[in-house]
């Protein structure tokens, strides 16, 4: 089986060449989470919507996807980053390349879950009948945890 990794100079470079709109809101994202010592804090929410938007998620998002108030898209992540905190936090400050994942594994597992639920009320994106709604918990996780020093983003970072 194919490992992330293989040939993984030919991915990045693809990636670079047809993802210029996602790098260029990517590096801003990161370049605000270095400044920043919590994640998780609602000054660093819109930024990982503007992500989600630029990796083409916004089309799911529903109308004003930046409210933060009623039902909008950024009060419902702000809800699920409220729930997730308590899991990922113990681990924001390990070097990404170097966490122990499978000491973290359950509860990396469990806010991947929280992230990726889809559906009416407790979900971030609307439900489509056999289509995963991971994307969207897997760049969250990115934006959490990454502050991009080099690190492509077709290494899975998980947090």
């Amino acid at each position: 089986m194919p490992t992330i990794t293989e040939n993984a100079k030919v991915k990045i470079a693809y990636f670079n060449e047809i993802g210029l709109h996602y790098n260029l809101v990517a590096d801003q994202i990161y370049k605000k989470r270095r400044g920043i010592s919590n994640p998780f804090d609602k000054s660093f929410l819109l930024y990982i919507v503007a992500g989600l938007i630029a990796f083409d998620i916004g089309r799911m998002m529903g109308a004003d996807p930046y409210s933060v108030k009623g039902s909008g898209f950024a009060s419902r992540l702000s809800t699920k980053l409220v729930l997730i905190k308590p899991l990922l936090e113990p681990l924001l400050n390990d070097d990404i390349l170097s966490v122990d994942l499978l000491k973290h594994d359950s509860n990396i597992k469990k806010a991947y879950e929280i992230l990726s639920a889809a559906g009416q009320g407790s979900g971030l994106l609307p439900p489509k009948p056999g289509k995963p709604q991971n994307i969207a918990g897997r760049r969250i996780g990115n934006y959490l945890k990454s502050t991009r020093k080099k690190v492509s983003p077709l290494i899975p970072t998980l947090l």
